[in-house]
């Protein structure tokens, strides 16, 4: 099972890389040795945030597709403690879809965000979906593995 969470935690962050791969170009490669939040304040610089920003969808789209995969196959088998953590992480990638999609439709296309608190928000919340997403795919992709 080791390997197996590996390749797909692997699959889920060149997903997610991809995702990042056209914003993270604008600040060239220089870029990526900064730390997140100032990686993120240059991207700001560039008026591309709100592309990245986007990524909170993505994730959230794929939790949300592990899970109904999981809620098909295998739920009527699952303990009382997964099914529970199943429904918690259902409706965490739900709240950071809807967060998600209302940032970056009120984030400003192809220029800077001028109050850093906002854009410090859109950073948490960015590090929060990924967080949920990638608990979500080990968790889902474990359950699968052994209820499969």
């Amino acid at each position: 099972m080791f390997w197996y969470l590996c390749i797909r935690i692997v699959l889920w962050l060149v997903g997610v890389g991809i995702a990042l791969f056209p914003t993270l170009h604008t600040v060239g490669i220089s870029g990526l040795s900064l730390n997140p939040y100032q990686e993120a304040l240059a991207v700001n610089q560039t008026g591309q945030y709100r592309d990245l920003v986007f990524v909170i969808v993505v994730v959230s789209v794929l939790g949300i597709s592990v899970i109904i995969d999981f809620l098909f196959v295998h739920f009527a088998q699952a303990n009382q403690a997964l099914k529970a953590a199943v429904i918690f992480l259902m409706i965490g990638n739900i709240l950071a879809l809807g967060s998600g999609l209302v940032c970056f439709l009120g984030l400003p296309p192809h220029s800077p965000v001028v109050d850093l608190n906002w854009l410090q928000l859109n950073y948490m919340l960015i590090l929060v979906a990924s967080a949920i997403g990638l608990v979500t795919e080990v968790t889902i992709s474990a359950a699968n593995h052994v209820y499969g």
